[in-house]
């Protein structure tokens, strides 16, 4: 019972070293958050900070070596496109407009309002 999403891959083949390693990312990023760590409260937050510890730059990720690994292992990945999204042609071709939206303009004057 309930809701849930499922991924359409396509041509029916599923990428098990994505899912592996998008698994294993975002699995440290959670204890990186769980920790509650001053200045890396977010995903985009932790992400930007590996990548600062990867580049020699200071950075608030202590080298915990499953961090940056699974960083490692993520990005080559990360620009794949999520299985089942949309792009924009396809989302407008199946989201069109029933009708179109009245104007958002108010009448002139407080006698034009309905009762």
């Amino acid at each position: 019972q309930g809701f849930y999403y499922r991924w359409k891959w396509p041509d029916g083949v599923i990428d098990r070293e994505w899912m592996t390693a998008r698994a294993a990312w975002h699995r440290e990023v959670r204890q990186v958050l769980q920790r509650n760590v001053p200045h890396l409260d977010s995903p985009l937050l932790v992400t930007q900070a590996v990548r600062r510890a990867l580049a020699g730059e200071d950075s608030l990720v202590e080298d915990e070596g499953q961090l940056l690994a699974a960083y490692e292992a993520w990005e080559p990945h990360s620009k794949k496109r999520c299985p089942g999204k949309r792009n924009k042609a396809t989302a407008a071709a199946v989201h069109t407009p029933r009708r179109a939206v009245p104007s958002a303009t108010p009448p002139a004057s407080t006698s034009d309002w309905p009762a």
